[in-house]
């Protein structure tokens, strides 16, 4: 049975999340009865942005603890993946809302729509001041973790959307500019859009096990040279199980030693790594060009067997 376990998400991250996602559904009522009543796309875009919040906070801490379920032998490092596969769903969910919202944008800029200025600018600065709360919470959280960095991505881009709100509320209101809620729902949808690009970037580079982020293979190399007794580091692969998780494997060349003494050597660079490099789990094959090898015992097939004497 695999004993070990590779769940390092704190317990705190998935109370955050908890809070968040009871408190994002309070904003998500306001916000779409005051949008509903007032007749503003923007509030409406907000509300529907802020249900695609919803809908990450509880699939994000939802899989957190999904993460921290130990390792099988069917899942012998665990669960972690499913952070990623929560983040990329999130982020994909969140470029379909920028995409709806551009769209019916587009189309009430030729025909602005009358809203009440007053009722926008109250629900959105609730909504901002919860988002704020919320946003504080899960501060923090984030590095490392990309399921908690997208669902923190959902609530910040909220709160600048729900500021764009205000200031088309504020148009409304005291110059009933009525074209500037589809401009600031178009701004929304970009903000939106570029920001769950970049999730989902990130989460495509993990899944395809590409080298992590900010990583140089070069200087990983270089590090491993410079331990006394490496003469020589190929098949260096690193790659990701989920952000913040990382593995290596390589193979090294050592001179003929004793097996303490290149126990010692492997112990050294995998200490080494996850002290510079932040590599949790490295699995290194020691090599050996100049070992000897021993003598290989030949036997003559032809050889003439022994005549056994008879009585």
């Amino acid at each position: 049975m695999v004993s070990h376990q590779h769940g390092h998400h704190h317990p705190l991250a998935g109370r955050a999340l908890g809070t968040a996602f009871v408190l994002t559904g309070v904003i998500l009522l306001v916000e779409a009865i005051a949008g509903y009543i007032s007749g503003s796309l923007a509030l409406l875009s907000d509300a529907g942005h802020i249900l695609t919040d919803m809908a990450a906070l509880g699939l994000a801490w939802f899989v957190t603890h999904l993460s921290q379920r130990p390792a099988t032998e069917q899942h012998t490092f665990g669960y972690q993946r499913s952070r990623i596969l929560a983040a990329l769903a999130n982020a994909t969910v969140l470029l379909l809302v920028a995409a709806a919202v551009a769209v019916e944008a587009v189309a009430r800029l030729g025909h602005p729509h009358p809203v009440q200025g007053g009722l926008v600018i109250l629900a959105a600065l609730l909504a901002i001041g919860v988002n704020s709360y919320v946003a504080f919470a899960l501060h923090g959280h984030e590095e490392g973790d990309l399921n908690v960095r997208s669902a923190l991505l959902h609530v910040v881009s909220d709160i600048g959307a729900s500021a764009g709100v205000v200031v088309a509320g504020v148009f409304a209101l005291t110059l009933h500019l009525y074209i500037v809620d589809p401009i600031v729902s178009l701004l929304i949808a970009a903000l939106i859009a570029y920001g769950a690009w970049q999730i989902i970037r990130d989460t495509v580079v993990i899944l395809m096990e590409g080298a992590p982020r900010g990583l140089d293979l070069a200087s990983v190399r270089q590090a491993m040279l410079e331990v006394p007794g490496v003469e020589d580091v190929h098949d260096l692969h690193v790659w990701a199980l989920s952000d913040g998780y990382r593995l290596l494997s390589a193979h090294v060349t050592v001179p003929d030693q004793a097996l303490a003494d290149t126990s010692t050597l492997l112990a050294d660079l995998k200490f080494l790594l996850h002290q510079r490099f932040h590599i949790e789990h490295a699995t290194i094959e020691p090599e050996c060009l100049d070992c000897r090898v021993p003598p290989r015992r030949i036997i003559h097939l032809d050889a003439p067997r022994r005549t056994q004497k008879t009585l």
